[in-house]
């Protein structure tokens, strides 16, 4: 069975270099129990930014093109390390696997990253999220320390609104 995570938060500390000429961040998601990323890890601000800005427009846009609603009783009988593998497939590249891609198709169409991709923060992590319907957004992302697959069912407007009031902090945030 899936949990409802009724908590989601982006705690960051953007700071500036010596000289006042660059921002770095360190970051973290917190969704539920779960922390997701390194916060002992630092980035350089701009590259968080800009995956920030890719993961609102696609998670916008999948809200967008999908206005049917997914069977949400059918997902916890997925097997979310085969999802994950055929989300990481299809969005990232890969060895597309026919069959697979198949069986997940309606979940796979309706996904996206959900965390900063190729970043020092969330090094090792790699995230989706889902489009349900009526709101609700199956995030799920690997820990390539632990190679657990995870997974939650959130609110997926209130998923777009953490990375939106980040970026508006963030541009804020003057040199």
């Amino acid at each position: 069975m899936l949990d409802d995570c009724n908590y989601l938060k982006l705690n960051y500390k953007i700071t500036l270099s010596n000289d006042g000429k660059y921002r770095f961040i360190s970051i973290v998601l917190r969704a539920g129990k779960f922390v997701i990323g390194n916060p002992d890890a630092i980035s350089i601000l701009g590259l968080i930014e800009g995956e920030a800005e890719k993961i609102i427009k696609s998670l916008l846009d999948i809200k967008i093109k999908n206005n049917s609603d997914i069977i949400i009783y059918s997902i916890p009988e997925i097997d979310l390390d085969e999802l994950f593998e055929c989300c990481f497939e299809h969005i990232l590249g890969g060895n597309l696997d026919d069959a697979r891609m198949n069986k997940h198709k309606n979940i796979i169409e309706r996904t996206a990253l959900s965390i900063p991709f190729a970043n020092e923060c969330f090094d090792g992590n790699v995230g989706f999220l889902s489009y349900l319907g009526k709101n609700n957004g199956l995030l799920f992302w690997r820990d390539f320390e632990s190679m657990k697959t995870r997974s939650l069912i959130v609110d997926y407007s209130m998923y777009i609104k953490i990375w939106e009031e980040f970026i508006a902090h963030a541009n804020c945030q003057s040199i």
